[in-house]
Protein backbone atom coordinates (compact mmCIF):
# COMPACT_ATOMS: atom_id res chain seq x y z
CA UNK A 1 0.00 0.00 0.00
CA UNK A 2 1.90 3.12 -0.89
CA UNK A 3 1.67 6.23 1.34
CA UNK A 4 0.96 8.65 -1.53
CA UNK A 5 -1.53 9.27 -4.01
CA UNK A 6 -0.86 7.85 -7.27
CA UNK A 7 0.10 10.52 -10.29
CA UNK A 8 -3.65 9.83 -12.35
CA UNK A 9 -5.10 11.39 -9.32
CA UNK A 10 -2.35 14.26 -9.02
CA UNK A 11 -2.86 15.26 -12.44
CA UNK A 12 -6.76 15.52 -11.90
CA UNK A 13 -6.25 17.10 -8.34
CA UNK A 14 -3.00 18.81 -8.37
CA UNK A 15 -1.26 20.84 -6.22
CA UNK A 16 2.06 23.49 -6.04
CA UNK A 17 4.72 22.96 -4.23
CA UNK A 18 8.05 24.92 -4.49
CA UNK A 19 11.82 24.23 -3.45
CA UNK A 20 14.09 27.17 -2.69
CA UNK A 21 17.89 26.23 -1.55
CA UNK A 22 20.95 28.21 -1.35
CA UNK A 23 23.30 24.92 -1.99
CA UNK A 24 22.30 21.96 -4.55
CA UNK A 25 20.71 19.21 -2.96
CA UNK A 26 23.28 16.21 -3.64
CA UNK A 27 20.24 13.98 -3.66
CA UNK A 28 19.78 14.62 -7.11
CA UNK A 29 21.53 12.58 -9.73
CA UNK A 30 21.05 13.28 -13.40
CA UNK A 31 19.05 11.17 -14.84
CA UNK A 32 19.90 8.49 -17.47
CA UNK A 33 18.32 7.39 -20.44
CA UNK A 34 18.03 3.69 -19.01
CA UNK A 35 15.85 5.27 -15.64
CA UNK A 36 13.93 8.02 -17.45
CA UNK A 37 12.02 6.26 -20.73
CA UNK A 38 10.51 9.23 -22.30
CA UNK A 39 10.29 10.79 -25.38
CA UNK A 40 12.99 14.15 -26.04
CA UNK A 41 11.64 16.74 -27.43
CA UNK A 42 14.44 19.55 -28.68
CA UNK A 43 13.19 21.49 -25.79
CA UNK A 44 13.62 18.61 -23.47
CA UNK A 45 17.21 18.17 -21.19
CA UNK A 46 18.37 15.94 -18.66
CA UNK A 47 20.50 17.97 -16.26
CA UNK A 48 22.94 17.46 -13.53
CA UNK A 49 22.45 18.18 -10.39
CA UNK A 50 25.00 20.97 -10.23
CA UNK A 51 23.01 22.85 -12.76
CA UNK A 52 20.07 23.21 -10.78
CA UNK A 53 20.81 25.68 -7.44
CA UNK A 54 17.76 26.16 -5.10
CA UNK A 55 17.45 28.90 -3.54
CA UNK A 56 15.41 29.18 -0.11
CA UNK A 57 13.95 32.17 0.37
CA UNK A 58 12.01 33.87 3.79
CA UNK A 59 9.14 30.91 3.92
CA UNK A 60 7.59 30.30 7.44
CA UNK A 61 8.64 27.66 8.86
CA UNK A 62 6.46 25.41 11.47
CA UNK A 63 8.75 22.93 13.49
CA UNK A 64 7.05 19.99 14.87
CA UNK A 65 7.48 17.04 17.44
CA UNK A 66 6.64 13.81 15.33
CA UNK A 67 4.28 11.38 17.65
CA UNK A 68 3.19 8.04 17.21
CA UNK A 69 1.76 6.54 14.15
CA UNK A 70 3.02 9.90 11.89
CA UNK A 71 4.26 10.01 8.58
CA UNK A 72 5.82 12.39 5.93
CA UNK A 73 2.73 11.81 3.86
CA UNK A 74 0.56 11.95 6.74
CA UNK A 75 2.11 15.49 8.41
CA UNK A 76 1.78 16.73 4.46
CA UNK A 77 -1.55 15.70 5.16
CA UNK A 78 -2.52 17.33 8.08
CA UNK A 79 -0.72 20.95 7.20
CA UNK A 80 -1.49 21.20 3.82
CA UNK A 81 -4.81 19.35 3.08
CA UNK A 82 -3.40 17.21 0.67
CA UNK A 83 -1.03 14.43 0.06
CA UNK A 84 1.48 14.22 -2.41
CA UNK A 85 4.99 13.60 -3.53
CA UNK A 86 5.29 17.27 -4.24
CA UNK A 87 4.28 18.15 -0.65
CA UNK A 88 6.28 15.67 0.45
CA UNK A 89 10.06 16.25 -1.43
CA UNK A 90 9.58 20.18 0.09
CA UNK A 91 9.07 18.58 3.33
CA UNK A 92 12.48 16.36 2.77
CA UNK A 93 13.81 20.02 1.38
CA UNK A 94 13.78 21.56 4.93
CA UNK A 95 14.91 17.82 6.65
CA UNK A 96 17.70 17.12 5.09
CA UNK A 97 18.63 14.51 7.83
CA UNK A 98 15.50 12.39 6.17
CA UNK A 99 16.99 9.80 4.08
CA UNK A 100 14.10 7.72 4.28
CA UNK A 101 10.63 9.45 2.90
CA UNK A 102 8.80 6.51 4.63
CA UNK A 103 10.69 6.89 7.85
CA UNK A 104 10.31 9.10 10.46
CA UNK A 105 11.28 8.83 14.12
CA UNK A 106 9.01 9.27 17.03
CA UNK A 107 10.19 12.68 18.91
CA UNK A 108 12.09 13.69 16.32
CA UNK A 109 11.92 17.70 14.96
CA UNK A 110 10.68 18.37 11.82
CA UNK A 111 10.60 21.50 9.69
CA UNK A 112 7.33 22.05 7.72
CA UNK A 113 7.52 24.98 5.63
CA UNK A 114 4.48 27.19 4.75
CA UNK A 115 3.53 26.32 1.25
CA UNK A 116 3.81 29.61 -1.26
CA UNK A 117 4.31 30.71 -4.61
CA UNK A 118 8.67 31.35 -3.97
CA UNK A 119 8.56 27.63 -3.21
CA UNK A 120 8.40 26.62 -6.79
CA UNK A 121 10.87 29.20 -7.59
CA UNK A 122 14.59 28.52 -8.71
CA UNK A 123 16.51 31.25 -9.29
CA UNK A 124 19.82 31.04 -11.38
CA UNK A 125 23.22 32.51 -11.01
CA UNK A 126 22.37 34.00 -14.22
CA UNK A 127 19.27 36.05 -12.59
CA UNK A 128 16.83 34.07 -14.39
CA UNK A 129 14.24 31.60 -13.06
CA UNK A 130 12.73 28.48 -12.99
CA UNK A 131 9.92 26.41 -11.99
CA UNK A 132 9.60 23.15 -10.29
CA UNK A 133 6.31 22.38 -11.54
CA UNK A 134 5.65 19.25 -9.43
CA UNK A 135 7.42 15.75 -8.58
CA UNK A 136 6.21 12.83 -9.87
CA UNK A 137 7.05 9.07 -9.27
CA UNK A 138 7.33 8.67 -12.57
CA UNK A 139 9.14 10.82 -15.33
CA UNK A 140 6.90 10.31 -18.10
CA UNK A 141 4.52 12.88 -16.41
CA UNK A 142 6.28 15.89 -17.89
CA UNK A 143 5.05 15.16 -21.27
CA UNK A 144 2.00 17.15 -19.08
CA UNK A 145 4.04 19.97 -19.39
CA UNK A 146 5.32 20.16 -22.89
CA UNK A 147 2.08 20.16 -24.75
CA UNK A 148 1.39 23.68 -22.66
CA UNK A 149 1.03 26.09 -24.76
CA UNK A 150 2.01 28.81 -22.28
CA UNK A 151 5.39 27.13 -21.81
CA UNK A 152 6.01 27.25 -25.42
CA UNK A 153 9.70 27.67 -26.67
CA UNK A 154 10.95 26.68 -22.62
CA UNK A 155 13.14 23.57 -21.49
CA UNK A 156 11.21 21.28 -19.75
CA UNK A 157 14.06 19.12 -17.42
CA UNK A 158 13.75 15.99 -14.97
CA UNK A 159 16.10 15.44 -12.32
CA UNK A 160 15.95 12.24 -10.44
CA UNK A 161 16.13 12.01 -6.68
CA UNK A 162 16.87 9.15 -4.32
CA UNK A 163 14.02 8.90 -1.55
CA UNK A 164 15.13 5.73 -0.17
CA UNK A 165 17.73 3.18 -0.90
CA UNK A 166 15.82 1.85 -4.16
CA UNK A 167 13.47 4.37 -4.63
CA UNK A 168 13.82 7.63 -7.01
CA UNK A 169 11.14 10.32 -7.50
CA UNK A 170 11.56 12.89 -10.53
CA UNK A 171 10.75 16.69 -10.18
CA UNK A 172 10.12 18.44 -13.13
CA UNK A 173 11.88 22.02 -13.86
CA UNK A 174 10.71 24.48 -16.71
CA UNK A 175 12.23 27.59 -17.87
CA UNK A 176 13.99 30.04 -18.53
CA UNK A 177 12.00 33.34 -17.66
CA UNK A 178 13.78 36.69 -17.51
CA UNK A 179 12.44 37.98 -14.59
CA UNK A 180 10.35 37.15 -11.26
CA UNK A 181 6.92 38.57 -12.28
CA UNK A 182 7.19 36.13 -15.69
CA UNK A 183 7.70 33.60 -13.31
CA UNK A 184 4.97 34.80 -11.13
CA UNK A 185 2.63 35.12 -14.18
CA UNK A 186 3.29 31.57 -15.22
CA UNK A 187 2.91 30.15 -11.93
CA UNK A 188 -0.79 31.62 -11.90
CA UNK A 189 -1.63 30.52 -15.17
CA UNK A 190 -0.26 26.47 -14.66
CA UNK A 191 -2.24 26.97 -11.26
CA UNK A 192 -5.85 27.59 -12.95
CA UNK A 193 -5.02 24.59 -15.57
CA UNK A 194 -4.50 22.05 -12.24
CA UNK A 195 -0.67 21.59 -13.08
CA UNK A 196 0.76 22.34 -10.23
CA UNK A 197 0.38 19.52 -7.28
CA UNK A 198 1.71 21.65 -4.56
CA UNK A 199 -1.64 24.00 -4.33
CA UNK A 200 -4.07 21.69 -4.85
CA UNK A 201 -7.34 22.26 -6.76
CA UNK A 202 -9.25 25.26 -7.00
CA UNK A 203 -12.28 25.64 -5.26
CA UNK A 204 -15.65 24.72 -7.79
CA UNK A 205 -17.87 26.83 -8.77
Amino acid sequence: MTLFHNESSLIIAPQSISASNSEVDNHYPSVDTAAAPIESPKHVTLPSASSIPLNKEAISIKTIIVKKGQSISLLAQKYYGMSNRTCAELILDYNPEITNVHIISIDQKIKIPKITEGCLIIQSSDHTYKIHVGTFGNPEFARLYRGEPSLRGKEIKIVARKVTSRERWYRVIVGKFDCRDEVLEEISILNDRNLLPLFGVPERR
